[in-house]
């Protein structure tokens, strides 16, 4: 009698004057319409936007959100394209040298690299290629060898603290290959009298120099907490304390 959708009204359909009851997610003069918030008439389903990456809780009629810029589909629960790593979608940084695309896997943020470049972000060469972006491989490593342009290995002229065919390793006793080092690699420091077996040498990567078990630090120059008196001649490094708490 009243016109009232029979789906979106309460039972009495419409009050003495004729305006129709609606339903809670219900809205419009014959309750025809899902309310705000809802979607999908006449099942009118609330809205699943996420509030933390959707501009609203409202959704279209079908129940798309409104996403921000950096995030997609329907509730707005996944990294839109350029971007990584949900919920927090940082944007991809694939180096436009070394990638096939702009865009990267959307959980890790791998980007797709050319043929011998890796890195997440395609930035570098692969082991056995310098020139980045080029990349060429078994040639001279470019912070190795004292030629400016890249020759292949074994025609390589070292600089003084670097070795291999390729210029692309320290010698021992030093670390850090680097075109800012003065001979190509910096000198390891290590204290001895601290180091296993007296050996000078250190990691190539990190400078860590190898510490007896009492001792300490990178160039192994310190006591651990508890320790004192390092030696050269102990196996351990340093002496414990021995202090006699609370006397």
């Amino acid at each position: 009698l009243c016109g009232c959708s029979a789906v979106g009204s309460l039972p009495e359909l419409c009050d003495a004057a004729g305006r129709c009851l609606c339903r809670p997610e219900f809205q419009g003069p014959r309750c025809e319409q899902c309310r705000s918030g809802f979607h999908s008439y006449p099942n009118c389903q609330e809205c699943s936007c996420d509030p933390r990456t959707s501009l609203d809780t409202s959704c279209t009629a079908s129940g798309i959100c409104r996403c921000r810029p950096n995030y997609s589909r329907a509730s707005c629960d996944q990294c839109a394209q350029g971007y990584y790593g949900y919920p927090s979608c940082t944007a991809c940084q694939c180096s436009p040298e070394g990638s096939r695309y702009s865009t990267c896997d959307q959980l890790t943020g791998q980007c797709v690299c050319l043929p011998g470049v890796v890195g997440l972000r395609c930035d570098q060469c692969a082991h056995g290629s310098y020139g980045f972006p080029t990349c060429q491989a078994g040639t001279c490593h470019p912070s190795g060898s004292v030629q400016s342009e890249l020759l292949p290995a074994g025609q390589c002229e070292c600089r003084g603290h670097v070795e291999g065919p390729a210029c692309d390793r320290c010698k021992p006793l030093y670390w850090n290959l680097s075109p800012d080092a003065a001979e190509g690699c910096s000198s390891c420091e290590c204290n001895v009298a601290g180091t296993l077996s007296s050996v000078a040498e250190c990691a190539q990567e990190t400078g860590q120099c190898l510490c007896k078990p009492h001792v300490c630090s990178g160039t192994c120059s310190t006591c651990k907490d508890g320790y004192y008196n390092l030696e050269r001649y102990s196996y351990f490094g340093c002496q414990g304390c021995q202090c006699d708490i609370g006397a």
